[in-house]
């Protein structure tokens, strides 16, 4: 007798990204205020002087966030290296440490589409958004005992604008830069990541394939 195989198809909405063209995205996103020196913006002769790792940090907890925070990491080290003329003395990755990673062992995944789940943008089908306590497996008198079980910090982001969804005790969720993280509901390690063509910006769907 044959056991049935249960397939899943992880979807995700990607819209194509910008693609990582430093000139391009200078003009469209910086070239107003620094080839002018309007607003003191540092001109591109000043700029020319700086290290790129200079620039990305004002790109990514400095002046320039509100700038840059729809750009995803390629993009923005694009631009630093073209405004500054030089490359980064490290290549730009995504991947989480080792430390980060789950144990060997502990890859078993649990059917899906049985059990507590937060599957998608709306949860179901109707995209309802509503979950009953059976699903949630918490009562209101729960809520306010809840605390904080862990945290995932994106290697490399400034964002991620996808919903996480929960399936089979992991969670699913998407970036800016197109990784697509399986990580431990329990825990939060990562199980594995996956790059997309392009960002993902919507809720990753896990249905039958």
């Amino acid at each position: 007798m044959r056991t049935p195989t249960l397939a899943i198809l992880f979807l995700a909405i990607a819209f194509p990204a910008a693609a990582d063209d430093g000139p391009t995205m200078y003009k469209q996103l910086c070239a107003s205020c620094h080839d002018t020196g309007a607003g003191r913006a540092p001109t591109r002769d000043v700029l020319q002087a700086m290290t790129p790792e200079r620039v990305l940090t004002a790109m990514e907890s400095g002046p320039m966030l509100s700038m840059a925070s729809g750009r995803t990491g390629v993009e923005r080290r694009a631009i630093a290296e073209f405004v500054t003329g030089k490359a980064f003395s490290t290549a730009f990755s995504t991947k989480p440490s080792p430390q980060a990673m789950c144990r060997a062992g502990s890859a078993e995944f649990a059917n899906p589409l049985t059990g507590p789940a937060w599957n998608g943008w709306g949860a179901n089908t109707q995209n309802t958004r509503y979950q009953d306590g059976k699903m949630a497996g918490l009562a209101a008198g729960d809520v306010p005992k809840l605390k904080l079980k862990w945290a995932f910090g994106f290697p490399g982001e400034l964002s991620a604008d996808g919903q996480p969804s929960i399936a089979g005790g992991r969670v699913f969720v998407g970036t800016q830069s197109g990784t697509v993280y399986a990580l431990s509901a329990a825990t939060g390690c990562v199980h594995w990541t996956f790059t997309a063509d392009a960002a993902v910006r919507a809720a990753i769907t896990v249905a039958r394939g």
